[in-house]
């Protein structure tokens, strides 16, 4: 499958509510028992907010179809979802080494629970290097939290 990573810049409505949308099937898709905790207007607006502190990067296919999206700072990777049918192409490998092309150390929180994304994460080179019973979390679910070194 041909993927074109993109920058995302401006801030169009439009597009947030599709990457609301889009995270809201992630997560159902993944953890089908995860309370919902927001709507996907809410989600769309909460996202939109990310900009400009952090870097937004969409994945999109040969059709320009949104295939999932990744959200960072210069020290956190805060969100990483794709849309279950791209899951296991290598999608989310290239937009996590997006994320870590400027070479620095960057953490993010997974629940527990995801295993499938835990080994994601370690196959990428992240560690373990810090688990909660999830009291920190809206979800209030066990989570953990990795940190990858950067690229050299």
């Amino acid at each position: 499958m041909s993927v074109r990573l993109e920058r995302l810049t401006a801030a169009d409505p439009q597009l947030f509510r599709r990457l609301a949308d889009l995270f809201g099937a992630a997560r159902l898709a993944a953890m089908p028992e995860l309370p919902v905790q927001h709507t996907p207007a809410e989600n769309a607006e909460y996202l939109q907010g990310c900009l400009p502190d952090s870097e937004i990067w969409l994945a999109r296919d040969a059709q320009d179809g949104l295939l999932g999206f990744i959200v960072f700072d210069a020290d956190w990777i805060d969100h990483l979802y794709l849309a279950p049918s791209a899951w296991r192409q290598g999608i989310g490998t290239q937009l996590v080494l997006r994320a870590l092309a400027d070479g620095r150390a960057r953490q993010l929180w997974c629940f527990q629970e995801n295993r499938s994304a835990c080994a994601f994460y370690e196959s990428l080179g992240f560690v373990a290097v810090e688990s909660t019973a999830g009291e920190a979390n809206e979800e209030k679910r066990p989570d953990v939290r990795y940190r990858h070194p950067g690229l050299h």
